[in-house]
């Protein structure tokens, strides 16, 4: 399957095991429903799953006043990111 095309329903998404589930089906892009008893930790575990699906910022280092490449920091991008390049 191509990525987004899974839909997922996890129970129990609000913490433990459902949690972990949600958020590693979420890094794999499916498109994932939480269910839980309650709705304490839901709006979290949302959060969560939305950041493991978010894409990640992977390139090298363009400056050439660079000596040694470093990898970026794992994690989405912030937006209000700059380069460092001047």
């Amino acid at each position: 399957m191509k990525p987004g095309e899974q839909v997922v329903v996890v129970t129990g998404a609000s913490g433990g095991v459902g949690r972990a589930v949600a958020e590693a089906f979420g890094a794999r892009r499916a498109k994932v429903a939480l269910l839980a008893r309650g709705v304490k930790g839901l709006g979290a575990a949302a959060g969560e799953v939305r950041r493991a699906a978010a894409p990640r910022w992977r390139s090298r280092s363009t400056c050439r006043t660079s000596r040694r490449w470093t990898p970026p920091p794992a994690g989405p991008r912030p937006s209000s990111a700059r380069s460092t390049c001047g």
